[in-house]
């Protein structure tokens, strides 16, 4: 092919068109295989560059003395940090780098030390010799990682700075509980707890009330010291961070409302959270002189705040070390529990509750009468959340990681005696594929197995329901889409991507880049077992080898060759992408069959002599369960009729993709209707097909007898009140569809393709040939009552296909 050849061809692949938008975004991977690791050089993050606050500031005060190291801190406005850059200007050992800057990616590459409060961004790796220390940013009150609703995507990223961290610092057990169960880090994460306080904390016993007194006005903050300070401090609400709700409108009325009833002896002070600040800094009514900037330390605020009124933000667990009162103004406490929800029980707070702004301001003027009747709760929480904060929290935690004495430090571990799994799906779409995976992480053993299943990022609203529809035993990680290749290597991905993967072109493939994606996903997690069950993604078949496993098994759902040669409007989809996935072969232990009878035909069509002890095989599971659910839930179909009791019904479910053989399906179904005028056909399921299939309907003038429904979320309902089921393939795997087809107990009608004797039961089916004569035939026999039905276990088939996905991916 020539030059010209190769650039048309490059101009119609995907990955190229999203190269040319991305390549120049993030000098990232460059700086990551280029720059050597600089010792001497901490870089310090907090709240994505909003201030320089919180526990890295904490564990910079305590370093900063020791003029060895170069402490470098990530900011994102230059304005909101001129004072720091004022305060540090004749230290020569303190930087601040534009967060997401060729500096800021360049120093994530190289500085020994990494510290953070919350995450860095996606494309972060940590290199063999850094040290990540992630401080968090509070203890929790509102639930975290996998407990909160829609937790399986929402901790994506966070879960992955996680698992590539060396030291999670955490206040007390509940906060080590947050790590190990609400993000699911028992078992698999390879660093250490560190269990000593929090280190954010210091700041309130070592700061002086006049000196913060004297900054806030500095800032523009019209506080006074005559005047007790009340500080407000909301939490964020909304469902995504990164588009917070701002309710100036509630800002302002408990403002007014403080103003009005509380007395000239209180002043109010508002601290958003970080999130929601820029929405309110321009404030100039009622607000102006009171919201206080992100880049301003809370816990040196906190040290000179009289009251405290907050929600249900973690601000209060660090105020309890002052022992002074705390207030909880919550107007939106029952959408909270409902959209988000709580560790805590509201009467256990310590501090009186309510949603009435008045009543609250009756209680700041007299604040110590007002808490007093829940000084118990006070002293119990603060015994149970703070017993380690003393003022020396950094202290402990710089002697620990810095000097190797963990002496004084509690060490958590994570590790487990059971066994390791990941196991990838790539797109929770619509598919028997993605019901099996569903449905084997609903019978896998987890007294036995600990669990990671992969999941491509959901594009779709029926995608997220699936990927939360995931076991709750089962960790979920979340891609986190970034190319992590430098430009050479993304130019040889999508060459190698964009032809047949043979020759020349498969050897360029970047080994590097598939390396650096591995470590990216988990980090240094270790595996029993990596599991690539969607089989169809040349990506992860060529990346998740990289991952650290004793056993790498990848699954073939089907006839493979059949696959490769399948054509949908002329073309073969998948001929490439095959070929990229039959090249790694070498790179797995075992090629997984879906059943006996298909692991016999990807033997034949696919046996080299570096691959022949490979095959193997595991009948998938079914989620009969759903099944059942469904069927006692019922449903009413909108769209269409319903099947009429005293028609003869037959019904098919699965894609509209060539080797369902759809078309056949419809043109034997319009010759057996002008011998059974009173019957219907139901296609249930949508593909590239849907086009030719509704034409062939159209040409044969009997679109009033076959109804193409679409997918369905309840299919089986459906399928209970039709007659008969009919899979007339012209090539399958396993399919799934026959066992809910039995579980309904429908009679079945089924081709006779190259995989189906591992479907079959005895008694139990009608078998035919996949021709449009053979099909009619197959309609005909179960008008004359010669198509059986058979009893089925779905319980004991389960037991059988776990046993041998268990001997699949055993060492």
């Amino acid at each position: 092919m020539n030059i010209s050849g190769i650039k048309n061809k490059l101009k119609k692949n995907k990955l190229a068109r999203v190269a040319k938008n991305y390549i120049f975004l993030s000098p990232y991977a460059k700086y990551y295989e280029k720059c050597r690791i600089e010792d001497n050089v901490i870089l310090y993050e907090s709240f994505y560059g909003k201030g320089m606050t919180c526990g890295p500031k904490a564990i910079f005060n305590e370093l900063l003395a020791d003029k060895k190291y170069i402490h470098v801190w990530v900011y994102d406005n230059k304005e909101e940090w001129r004072d720091n850059f004022e305060k540090y200007d004749l230290k020569g050992n303190v930087k601040f780098v534009k967060i997401k800057s060729r500096e800021y990616y360049r120093y994530l590459a190289s500085a020994k030390y990494l510290i953070n409060n919350s995450t860095f961004p996606a494309c972060f790796t940590r290199k063999e010799g850094q040290i990540y220390i992630n401080t968090w940013h509070g203890i929790p009150l509102k639930h975290m990682g996998y407990d909160m609703p829609n937790g399986n995507i929402s901790v994506a990223n966070t879960e992955r700075n996680f698992l590539q961290a060396n030291y999670l610092l955490s206040p007390d057990a509940h906060h080590t509980n947050m790590y190990t169960k609400a993000y699911k880090l028992d078992g698999i994460f390879e660093g250490k707890i560190i269990e000593t306080g929090q280190a954010r904390t210091d700041t309130i016993f070592n700061s002086n009330r006049s000196d913060v007194i004297e900054s806030l006005r500095q800032k523009g903050i019209n506080a006074e010291k005559d005047k007790k300070i009340v500080l407000y401090a909301p939490t964020w609400k909304g469902e995504n961070f990164n588009e917070p709700k701002a309710d100036i409108e509630q800002f302002e009325n408990v403002c007014l409302k403080v103003n009005e009833i509380a007395g000239e002896s209180v002043q109010l002070l508002i601290k958003p959270h970080q999130a929601v600040y820029n929405q309110l800094k321009n404030n100039t009514g009622i607000l102006k002189g009171k919201i206080i900037s992100p880049t301003f330390d809370t816990n040196e605020l906190l040290s000179a705040v009289d009251v405290l009124i907050s929600d249900y933000s973690s601000i209060f667990f660090d105020f309890l070390v002052t022992d002074r009162p705390i207030m909880f103004y919550i107007p939106d406490l029952q959408d909270y529990n409902r959209e988000r929800g709580m560790y805590m029980d509201i009467d256990k707070l310590p501090g009186p509750a309510t949603d009435d702004v008045e009543k609250l301001c009756e209680w700041l003027k007299e604040p110590e009468i007002s808490v007093a009747a829940k000084r118990a709760n006070y002293k119990n929480i603060k015994e149970e959340f703070c017993k380690y904060d003393d003022g020396n929290v950094a202290k402990r935690i710089v002697k620990a990681i810095f000097e190797g004495d963990f002496s004084q430090v509690n060490v958590i571990s994570t590790k487990t005696e059971k066994k390791k799994i990941f196991i990838s799906l790539g797109r929770a779409l619509q598919n028997g594929i993605t019901h099996s995976f569903l449905s084997l992480l609903n019978n896998i053993d987890y007294d036995r197995y600990d669990v990671t299943a992969y999941f491509y990022e959901a594009v779709a609203p029926d995608q997220v329901i699936r990927i939360n529809e995931v076991n709750e035993k089962v960790r979920v990680l979340v891609r986190t889409n970034y190319i992590f290749a430098k430009k050479t290597e993304l130019i040889r991905l999508i060459i190698g991507m964009a032809f047949n993967a043979k020759g020349i072109f498969g050897r360029i493939l970047p080994e590097k880049y598939f390396k650096r994606q591995a470590k990216r996903m988990v980090g240094n997690a270790e595996f029993d077992s990596v599991v690539e069950f969607c089989g169809y993604s040349p990506i992860m078949a060529w990346v998740l080898p990289e991952i650290k496993s004793k056993t790498k098994a990848i699954w073939q759902h089907n006839d493979l060759i059949a696959d490769q040669n399948r054509k949908v409007n002329h073309k073969k989809p998948l001929k490439k992408k095959m070929a990229l996935i039959f090249n790694t072969y070498p790179r797995w232990d075992r090629l997984v069959s879906c059943s006996h009878s298909v692991m016999e035909v990807n033997y034949k069509n696919l046996c080299k002599p570096n691959i022949k002890n490979k095959f193997s095989y595991a009948k998938n599971t079914i989620n009969f369960q759903r099944v059942y659910d469904c069927l006692e839930e019922g449903c009413q179909y909108e769209g269409f009729e319903e099947p009429n009791s005293e028609e003869i019904n037959f019904v098919t479910m699965g894609r509209l993709s060539p080797e369902k053989n759809h078309k056949n399906l419809v043109r034997a179904f319009g010759e057996y209707l002008k011998e059974y005028p009173k019957s219907k056909l139901y296609i249930i399921g949508q593909g590239p097909l849907q086009e030719e299939v509704e034409g062939e309907i159209e040409r044969l003038g009997i679109k009033d007898r076959v109804v193409l429904t679409g997918n369905l979320l309840n299919p089986f309902t459906l399928m209970s009140k039709c007659s008969c089921f009919i899979l007339p393939s012209v090539y399958e795997g396993q399919p799934m569809v026959l066992l809910e087809a039995r579980i309904v107990g429908l009679p079945i009608v089924v081709s006779d393709f190259s995989s189906v004797e591992d479907s079959l039961m005895e008694n139990g089916q009608y078998l035919i040939k996949s021709t449009q004569e053979a099909i009619l035939e197959g309609l005909r026999a179960f008008a004359k009552g010669e198509v059986p039905t058979c009893k089925f276990d779905p319980r004991q088939y389960n037991k059988e296909a776990i046993n041998e996905f268990e001997q699949a991916i055993s060492k």
